[in-house]
């Protein structure tokens, strides 16, 4: 990690990420424990029209799953940093995605607000990219690039 965080909190920083032409990422900025929650999702709520209407449907993560629940999705704020996690694929060109590079957190629901958090499913170490899987339909899109696919694929 050569490039320098754009900003720091105790948790996290945000950087340039380790996937190629990703973009920013979210990286500890501390250790995290299996099972520990890296924090709350939050952001505005949205209805299915609001989402069909809404500009910026980036970072959008789809409640609809959820029981007794008017709204459709959550939009993070810019200053919200969880929304910095990427994608990582569970398998790539038949083979499972290991160490470093697969995904080490997943969306945790709840039946009240904040309605989603971000939990680890295995240990982070200081300085790991923090990355989730966002299902097979994403990952799909996501691995057309072939940078990022020759990424995931390299041990």
């Amino acid at each position: 990690m050569t490039d320098k965080p754009i900003y720091t909190t105790k948790n996290f920083f945000v950087q340039k990420s380790n996937i190629p032409e990703s973009g920013l990422g979210l990286f500890a900025n501390r250790q995290f424990k299996k099972d520990e929650i890296l924090g709350d999702y939050k952001g505005k709520l949205l209805t299915l029209e609001d989402c069909d209407n809404y500009k910026d449907q980036s970072h959008m993560v789809d409640i609809t799953e959820l029981k007794n629940i008017k709204y459709a999705a959550i939009q993070p704020g810019k200053k919200m940093l969880l929304r910095y996690i990427n994608h990582a694929p569970s398998t790539v060109n038949g083979k499972r995605v290991k160490g470093k590079k697969a995904h080490n957190v997943k969306f945790k629901n709840l039946e009240e607000y904040p309605y989603v958090q971000i939990q680890a499913i295995k240990d982070i170490d200081k300085n790991d990219e923090i990355y989730l899987n966002y299902g097979a339909s994403f990952s799909k899109l996501f691995l057309r690039n072939d940078k990022i696919r020759d990424f995931y694929s390299k041990e």
